[in-house]
This record gives structure tokens, sequence and C-alpha cells, in this order.
């Protein structure tokens, strides 16, 4: 498989779920953290609300009765200048490990590879999970001057030259519409979701591929962004499997995620990301 050393790719994450009791969680949750924290000093905890609405003639009214609040946990590293390059993520019922930029050093696939599977049976067993329902795999690129120069300016982004998506669509609306001349403006959000499985002997593997699309908060003075997320997911409501199952599953998402970044980049925007054999010691 051919791999990339410039892809406009900033972070990688993956998440996995479990069914974890609440009492047990709460009473070992500080002894994870002391663990977490000799490799990841860094510590905070984030307050998340999912407010719920109904509706009262016509409007949309908040329900105060069906507020919900979760408390997320990070546990960080940083580099020698500060700058968070890693993290791990805890919630009741789920865990994430996540990468991100590390002065403009290359993150490769390996690296998550190798940090879910030593932290992931560690949690397992802190909480006892005994299996979980999978795991979901995002890649987070963002499209802008910085990352794709050959195709942007400071306040547009050639997405016809870019995108496969859009490479088609002038031909298809000049089609409908023989007497426009299109040109793409925002916003530029799509998104997309493909779903399947994977059969590998008697084995069979639930696989959903997701694209989305969307521009980032534009300020003045700073260049045009765009964010592209794909994400791969073994994960199905009831299923169960164990977690070293979970962490081969890893490589599946990941080799789906590829698939779906070399379908949706057109082969000028690929060459310029510079391809390199798949033996090499960088990757995509």
């Amino acid at each position: 498989m051919i791999k990339y050393r410039k892809p406009p790719l900033v972070e990688r994450a993956v998440g996995v779920y479990a069914v974890i009791d609440e009492e047990k969680f709460q009473r070992r949750l500080q002894g994870w953290a002391d663990k977490l924290r000799q490799e990841f000093p860094h510590a905070e905890t984030v307050t998340e609300w999912e407010l719920k609405l109904t509706e009262k003639d016509g409007m949309p009214v908040m329900d105060e009765k069906g507020h919900k609040m979760t408390l997320r946990q990070r546990f960080w590293q940083t580099n020698e200048k500060g700058v968070r390059i890693r993290c791990i993520q805890l919630w009741r019922d789920r865990i994430s490990f996540n990468l991100l930029e590390n002065a403009g050093v290359q993150h490769r696939f390996e690296d998550l590879d190798q940090m879910t599977k030593q932290w992931l049976p560690k949690w397992a067993e802190e909480f006892d999970a005994t299996g979980v329902s999978g795991v979901n795999l995002e890649y987070v690129n963002i499209l802008s001057l910085q990352t794709v120069p050959l195709f942007a300016t400071v306040n547009s982004i050639n997405l016809n030259k870019l995108l496969t998506f859009y490479a088609a669509m002038p031909q298809q609306v000049q089609a409908i519409m023989p007497n426009l001349h299109p040109t793409v403006v925002p916003p530029y959000d799509f998104q997309v979701a493909i779903q399947g499985s994977v059969k590998a002997g008697s084995t069979e593997t639930p696989l959903t591929f997701h694209a989305k699309l969307v521009g980032e908060r534009k300020k003045t003075g700073v260049p045009i962004a765009l964010r592209l997320t794909l994400s791969a997911s073994t994960i199905q409501p009831k299923r169960l499997i164990p977690v070293l199952e979970a962490t081969k599953e890893l490589a599946l998402t990941h080799d789906c995620a590829v698939r779906g970044f070399e379908s949706l980049f057109t082969q000028e925007a690929r060459q310029s990301f510079e391809p390199y054999d798949v033996h090499s010691t960088n990757s995509y």
C-alpha cells in the first residue's frame, strides 16, 4: 500500500466502548488516574452537557428534566516546548487514544497502534471490561494554505483539483444547465457513510466508513480552512468481542480509512502529499 510523507493529517484517534459498572468505575478511577499520570502527567476534567429539546406550540423548548451531564477525563503528554501531542481520554463507558501534530513531525499509524495495544488491555483489566463493542478510528485532515499550498490561497481552496467529489461537479452541472459556468462556493460541507462487512474465514466483521467535510470558523486575517474527518468503525449495538480482538480490528479500520483517503483525494493531490514505498519508516 502506498503511504504519504506530507498528508494534511493533523490528528489520529481511536475510541473503544464497553459496559462498565458505574460504582466500580468511580471506585477505581483515582487509582487508574495515578497510573496514567506516570506517562501522561497533565490531567484535566471536561464537563459535557447533553440537552433535551421538546416542542411546544411549534417552537423548540428546552426540557430541564432531560439534561444529562457527563465528565471526561483527559491525560496529556507534551513535547519539550509544552505543546500537547498525545492524549488518553476516559469516560465511564469508553476510552480513546489521540495523537496530535508534533512540531511538524508526522505521526504514524504504528504509533497509535502501539499506544492502543499498550493501554487498552490495562484499562480493560482495571475496570473489569471483559468485552468491547469494536473500535472507532478517526483521521482528521485540515485543508488550508499551510497543508495543501498547491491548491489553496488565503481566501480560497481549489476543491475541483483537490477532492474527487468536487472534480466531477462542474461537468455534472453543465450537463443539466449547458449555459452555466459553475464555481464551487461556500458552504463546502458534505458527508457520506458506507456500511458493510468484511469476511475472513468464518468470521464476519461489521465495517462502516464515514467522511465529513466542514468549514472551520473563519476569522479575519486567518486563511480559509476545511476539516475533512475520515472514520472507520466496527462498532455495532449489542456487539461484544474480546479486547484482544479489538486491537486486531484497528488495522482493519486503518486500511479502510486509507482507502477512503485515496478515493476522496485526486491523483494530483495525492502526488503533492509525497507518496512513498510501503516499506519506508514513515506512513499515513
